[in-house]
């Protein structure tokens, strides 16, 4: 679902590349999409588990926050490009969280455990 949501992310950026404003907030968007994994080994997760995820994604949204207030500053309104990227990076938690209480999904993840 990450690599989704970075993708395509990506690709809007690469289709609006002549909207100077909307392609930076894009691409800096699916930057911070992908941030998972440095953060994963950045916070302190044997400590906050099992709000890791969670606590991953509040830090993602947090960058994003400092985007919008830099747009509210400087349009006096918060940019369509940033609010797309709350949705994208906000959605992918709420469909991982959803989907993770499914029983395929769960059937899945006890195959790749080896259990």
């Amino acid at each position: 679902i990450g690599l989704i949501v970075f993708a395509a992310l990506v690709a809007s950026a690469i289709l609006l590349r002549r909207q100077t404003e909307w392609h930076r907030r894009l691409i800096v968007g699916s930057t911070i999409s992908i941030m998972g994994p440095a953060l994963g080994r950045t916070l302190p997760m044997p400590l906050i588990m099992p709000w890791g995820g969670l606590a991953m994604t509040g830090v993602e949204l947090a960058v994003l926050w400092i985007i919008a207030r830099h747009d509210r500053r400087t349009l006096g309104h918060i940019h369509p490009a940033t609010i797309t990227c709350f949705a994208a990076i906000g959605g992918a938690l709420l469909l991982i969280e959803l989907l993770s209480r499914t029983a395929p999904v769960i059937a899945l993840a006890a195959r790749i455990a080896g259990g």
